[in-house]
């Protein structure tokens, strides 16, 4: 709060912090996603291949739904966040300084 609080005295928009604090946000979410859907793919096969008589093929589309899926909800979480941080008067936060 306090660095959105001085970047906004020194002239940042709305928009410029949005998209800060979106930008970090999204990159960690879409990297641990990325890491995460072929280990999870590669265990759904194997689970799939030693439980099942006769071994199914899985498509991969249904984890990149997910991920879509995952980064839109995060947006929308992210997003009263961002404007309840952009809102807040920075003379309340910087304050204490």
């Amino acid at each position: 709060m306090k660095e959105i609080g001085i970047r906004k005295v020194l002239g940042g928009d709305w928009a410029q912090l949005g998209l800060l604090l979106y930008k970090e946000f999204m990159m960690l979410l879409a990297m641990a996603s990325f890491v995460a859907a072929p280990v999870s793919y590669y265990v759904v096969v194997a689970l799939l291949n030693t439980l099942t008589k006769y071994p199914m093929p899985i498509s991969y589309v249904p984890f990149l739904i997910t991920i879509f899926m995952l980064l839109r909800l995060s947006l929308v979480a992210v997003g009263g966040h961002v404007l309840k941080a952009v809102k807040t008067n920075p003379s309340d936060v910087l304050r204490m300084e």
